[in-house]
């Protein structure tokens, strides 16, 4: 019972230091495709196909910290790779879901994906 405590607690640790993560590798993008979503409802998709600007993405993106959060999403960012394989991030605000984990941004959502 003991080792399951001691591991359960270096587990959070590990998980509470991760910062700054690289979540999304940034060679390879074909383009980034975003939704504006209300309610589970898209009302605006645009592609975003420029190299600086598809960099400043993944890097705003890239700019967190592991927290537990909860929100509702206003964004959905899609990433599409060359060779085909897809990566999305839920956001909103300052806050970001990605692979069932919730991060804190160091900007904005709507700064990243204008």
């Amino acid at each position: 019972m003991n080792k399951l405590l001691c591991a359960l607690g270096i587990i959070c640790l590990l998980t509470a230091c991760k910062s700054n993560a690289k979540l999304f590798d940034g060679k390879g993008i074909k383009l980034i495709r975003i939704e504006v979503t209300k309610k589970n409802t898209i009302l605006r998709q645009f592609d975003v196909a420029n190299p600086e600007k598809i960099g400043a993405i993944v890097d705003g993106l890239n700019n967190c910290t592991q927290k537990l959060l909860y929100f509702h999403s206003a964004y959905t960012v899609i990433i599409i790779y060359a060779n085909g394989l897809q990566r999305m991030a839920f956001c909103s605000g300052n806050s970001m879901m990605v692979d069932g984990f919730t991060y804190k941004l160091d900007k904005r959502a709507e700064e990243i994906v204008k």
